[in-house]
């Protein structure tokens, strides 16, 4: 070789280079690929060193020129997926003889390292979702492990094999068939997809053969499958107390700090019934705790039907709280009514009138019932009364949909004692012991002092950060700025937590003021000029309140600053699609501590 490659040079001509053994000469040969992927036609680049004898070149610190420019050292390897052995040659061929020139490119992978990240693509709703109920962690009849086919969707003891046997005119798999055995682009790809095979295997109940394939085989006794959970990037199922490790391996630094690991696996396996909508699969269910109690109304089709009617109700995403609060109380509900009637599966067959008395038992053991004391919690008993009344409303419209007529009278004839007797055995001792923890409920206010001093304190922390953000940007000064604005809007208007909290960008950006034209001629006759000139340090801004009633609160100047600075750096905070300006994201607690935080 001369010094010189010309961008019109045949591919045989890597291959021979690529064909040189050690480490250092395949790494050489990766980078001549990657010099001529990069020329435009007619251009040369060229090494006065290098030579085809010499292996002794480090083609990291090798400066190449292009048309005679000086060309910067390219960084060929591939940090996450490419990774040379030192026995590894970087000749590839086709099955058809030739070669593709695209195919040398380090990392340039078939399946790339984003091609099963749940951040990178959008999670859709799976149609016919399987019941981890019935999965078993291990056919009893099959001595060896199999893996399920992405291409045939049949289980394979030996994968690979099968592979290379029945899809080789699969694109993947000539990808595969074109790289060194055992190198670790060609492990890369058959592993990414023997991990999707087993994904589509685990949750399509159409694709699954009754178990719950893991990614290791090694199993302890007394496991079941709501021990393991999936991985959001490679989609591996991996025991719930070692996910976290593993998430470690596959994302590296950017899941550090992410506290979410399990609600985006649940996200990915949506593991509930057929019938919840898609924002019950993929938004509401997935932050519920996978408790027992979640495990009896994940399967609980009344429960699931209700559950779909009230998110298409409480639309706001603060209120999906509420959501998953009403369907764990009627969880609660039915364990206990399964404990009193064995005969009762679901919360749909309680509607019989010969329960009736079963049911009010059931309903006083959830709220903690004493013939003597009543009811230790009558908010639950209450609430849980309405809750069991619109559910059979709900299944009410279910049996009219399938006209099953002997089931609809049945639940007529419930419903008929329901409404004539529960307002005397619950809703009424209910109320009175309501009112009696109202009177003995202790409220201690905040002194003046207090108040004054906690208002002190935060105009001295947004000021401090502000002048920080004003030269740079820190994420700690942003993250507080976040924090005392939030508290201090709360205090000087005297509004509930949840109403500050929820103000939308678009909601600001329609501020008014007094200085407004059509507000300033009106006001000017009835002002004085001192409270005009204090009056116009003040914005006033419009949001949503208790029951989407309107609510307006006020900005003074240093607000003002400091929301103005909380957008500035809200992309480099990481702050993308969250439209509210005190996002979720930097929340915390300070609302909740107002006082406690200054002493």
């Amino acid at each position: 070789m001369d010094g010189s490659l010309d961008a019109t040079f045949s591919v045989v001509e890597i291959e021979n280079i690529s064909s040189i053994e050690g480490r250092k000469s395949a790494k050489l040969a990766h980078k001549c690929m990657e010099v001529y992927n990069k020329l435009e036609p007619g251009m040369n680049f060229s090494n006065p060193d290098m030579t085809m004898g010499n292996s002794s070149i480090n083609p990291i610190n090798t400066t190449y020129t292009i048309n005679g420019a000086v060309a910067e050292p390219l960084n060929f390897v591939n940090k996450n997926l490419t990774k040379i052995g030192n026995d590894s040659t970087a000749k590839t061929t086709s099955s058809v003889g030739e070669t593709l020139v695209s195919e040398y490119q380090p990392g340039s992978l078939l399946l790339d390292s984003k091609s099963l990240d749940i951040s990178t693509k959008p999670i859709k709703p799976i149609k016919d979702p399987i019941n981890i109920n019935n999965l078993l962690l291990k056919n009893p009849n099959l001595k060896s492990k199999q893996h399920f086919c992405i291409f045939c969707s049949k289980l394979q003891s030996k994968l690979a094999r099968h592979f290379f046997l029945k899809h080789k005119s699969e694109k993947q798999i000539k990808r595969a068939m074109t790289m060194p055995k055992k190198s670790f682009e060609r492990l890369q790809i058959l592993e990414e997809l023997r991990k999707e095979g087993d994904f589509v295997h685990n949750i399509m109940s159409s694709k699954n053969s009754g178990i719950l394939i893991t990614t290791r085989q090694k199993l302890k006794s007394g496991e079941t499958a709501e021990d393991y959970t999936c991985c959001k990037k490679c989609k591996g199922v991996y025991k719930i107390v070692n996910i976290r490790k593993r998430l470690k391996k596959c994302c590296g630094s950017e899941n550090k700090g992410n506290r979410k690991n399990l609600i985006e696996g649940r996200q990915l396996t949506q593991y509930i019934h057929p019938a919840a909508s898609d924002l019950l699969k993929l938004e509401i269910f997935p932050v519920l705790n996978n408790d027992n109690l979640v495990k009896e109304i994940r399967y609980d089709e009344l429960i699931i039907k209700f559950g779909n009617k009230l998110e298409e109700k409480l639309v706001p995403h603060h209120q999906h709280d509420q959501v998953r609060a009403n369907m764990r109380l009627l969880g609660r509900f039915v364990i206990q009514m399964k404990k009193i009637s064995p005969d009762v599966k679901e919360l749909k067959d309680i509607y019989k009138s010969y329960l009736y008395d079963n049911v009010v038992l059931a309903l006083r053991n959830t709220a903690k019932w004493n013939m003597h004391t009543g009811f230790a919690t009558p908010s639950v008993v209450s609430s849980l009364s309405t809750l069991i009344k619109k559910c059979g409303h709900t299944q009410k419209s279910e049996f009219v949909k399938s006209q099953n007529s002997d089931l609809k009278e049945q639940l007529k004839d419930f419903m008929i004692l329901w409404e004539e007797d529960t307002p005397i055995q619950i809703n009424c001792r209910a109320i009175l012991d309501q009112q009696k923890l109202e009177r003995l409920k202790h409220v201690t206010l905040p002194r003046k002092n207090d108040i004054t001093k906690m208002n002190s304190y935060l105009s001295t922390k947004m000021r401090n950060a502000l002048r920080v953000l004003f030269t740079k940007y820190s994420y700690y000064e942003w993250r507080t700025l976040v924090q005392t604005s939030l508290v201090y809007i709360q205090i000087f208007n005297r509004r509930r937590a949840g109403e500050p909290e929820r103000l939308l960008i678009e909601n600001y950006k329609l501020k008014n003021s007094i200085c407004d034209s059509d507000m300033t001629e009106d006001l000017a006759k009835t002002m004085s000029k001192e409270s005009m000139d204090y009056a116009k340090r003040f914005v006033r801004v419009s949001l949503i309140g208790k029951l989407d009633r309107g609510v307006s609160v006020l900005s003074d100047e240093l607000c003002q600053r400091a929301i103005e600075t909380i957008l500035k750096y809200r992309k480099k905070a990481g702050i993308k699609k969250n439209p509210y300006i005190f996002s979720r994201k930097v929340k915390s607690n300070l609302e909740k501590n107002i006082i406690g935080l200054v002493r």
